[in-house]
């Protein structure tokens, strides 16, 4: 009997010990990114953690119970005699009950047992001692007591184990959520490749030549008139909304967003450290993503109510391909600029540009057809019209490499209102020219 129990034990700690260090996902599921659980799988967790304990007690309890019969039936007939008239045998019987403490003690401290379940074996001690009358193996009253208060010190040491464990755990998911945040800020200041390049050479500031790259930059029409007379919390409302929808679509099509000024939207691809891939016709796409969703909104916005009646807010945006130079500046707010005169003709395409028009050079034009042009139904068109800013500064086409092109999709309200203050000048000019005609007719 003796040897049957602890075989019985021997399995039952050997199961435990296969699905230790066979790495289980029962015992030891993979540990998840805390700070983006949801109350399902926070529910899930919770469930798996109960099935996990209530097994793992279950087999204590049923260890304790083998080695408490093991010992029972390894002593001899029970002799109430004093301690200085017991045989060598008998005395030896009287101190299987010490080992069985000291065994008892080790099981139920072994591994990690939850406060509340460790008062199983409270529950089990007390039961022991009860019974101990009717069973071979002699336990003193005073040996008795010491027993129970050694399984009350056992769930208090796993009290205090689970309150610092949950300590300790709190602490880690607030640090987790620190670093994520501090992460989520690093990627916004510069690109995933170069954040790896300056913490791997820390203290220095790296620098980037890139041969082919397209950057557009996007300015609201109309959002000054929009601003004056509001709060500074809704004018600062009114931009976390629009640039919050750019920041989504420079997400969907892999755009890098290099910076924003005032309220000018300055993204872009171009070869690594920038992005992993280059691509004219995606940031052309993105620059018409960025008109219609500006499109969408000032429409959205006018619906709120009497106060939003007039807003009319457009974008206009400019897109040119060439050569520029990146790299970190500063060493207190860090961040990943972009140089050269290559920014300068990206500015005076963004500002010469037509409403809800964006307006391309002929270098991205290019690249545009070098790539196999655009996919869908978007088509650019030569630009007859001088270059000229909302505040009537000219400037000639040689300041942006020659002639620009303005994109469109196929059919677009912005097309059509442009065609039709195009043909609008157009008839002004006709009938200009007609009156001009009929005085020089009449001077004759």
């Amino acid at each position: 009997l003796f040897l049957f129990f602890r075989f019985v034990t021997f399995l039952i700690c050997l199961v435990w010990s296969v699905l230790a260090n066979s790495g289980s996902a029962w015992l030891r599921p993979p540990v998840p990114d805390f700070g983006q659980l949801t109350r399902r799988q926070w529910e899930e967790a919770g469930r798996h953690r109960r099935q996990v304990q209530v097994a793992l007690v279950f087999s204590k309890v049923i260890i304790c119970i083998l080695v408490w019969l093991s010992y029972n039936v390894l002593i001899l007939e029970r002799r109430n005699q004093p301690y200085s008239e017991l045989h060598r045998l008998d005395y030896y019987n009287q101190q299987f009950s010490l080992v069985f403490m000291m065994a008892f003690f080790v099981i139920i401290n072994g591994q990690v047992v939850l406060g509340f379940s460790s008062l199983t074996f409270v529950a089990l001690a007390i039961a022991f001692m009860a019974i101990e009358d009717r069973t071979p193996l002699y336990v003193s009253m005073t040996g008795r007591v010491v027993f129970v208060c050694v399984a009350i010190l056992g769930s208090i040491l796993a009290y205090e184990g689970e309150r610092t464990s949950r300590a300790s755990f709190r602490s880690k998911v607030k640090v987790e959520k620190t670093e994520s945040r501090i992460e989520d800020v690093l990627t916004t200041l510069m690109p995933k490749e170069v954040l790896k390049e300056w913490r791997a050479n820390p203290g220095t500031h790296p620098v980037h030549v890139y041969k082919h790259a397209t950057v557009t930059q996007s300015d609201l029409c109309g959002f000054t008139q929009l601003s004056s007379g509001r709060s500074p919390f809704e004018v600062v409302s009114f931009m976390g909304e629009l640039f919050g929808r750019f920041d989504v679509l420079a997400q969907e099509f892999n755009i890098y967003k290099v910076e924003t000024v005032g309220d000018a939207y300055i993204a872009g691809m171009a070869e690594p450290y920038l992005t992993d891939q280059h691509s004219a016709v995606r940031v052309v796409e993105f620059g018409l993503a960025m008109i219609k969703a500006t499109a969408k909104w000032s429409e959205r916005l006018r619906q709120r109510g009497e106060d939003y009646k007039d807003a009319n807010v457009r974008c206009r945006v400019g897109v040119h391909h060439g050569e520029c130079v990146g790299g970190i500046v500063g060493t207190g707010m860090m961040r990943y600029h972009l140089f050269g005169e290559f920014m300068s003709i990206v500015d005076i395409l963004e500002a010469t540009s037509k409403e809800g028009v964006c307006q391309i050079s002929d270098a991205c034009r290019k690249q545009i057809e070098s790539e196999g042009g655009f996919s869908n139904s978007i088509q650019f068109e030569e630009r007859k019209d001088e270059l000229k800013t909302s505040k009537g500064e000219v400037h000639g086409t040689d300041e942006v490499g020659g002639t620009t092109f303005l994109v469109y999709p196929v059919i677009t309200e912005d097309r059509v209102r442009n065609l039709e203050e195009g043909l609008s000048e157009l008839q002004k000019k006709v009938k200009d020219l007609e009156l001009r005609t009929s005085g020089e007719q009449d001077d004759e």
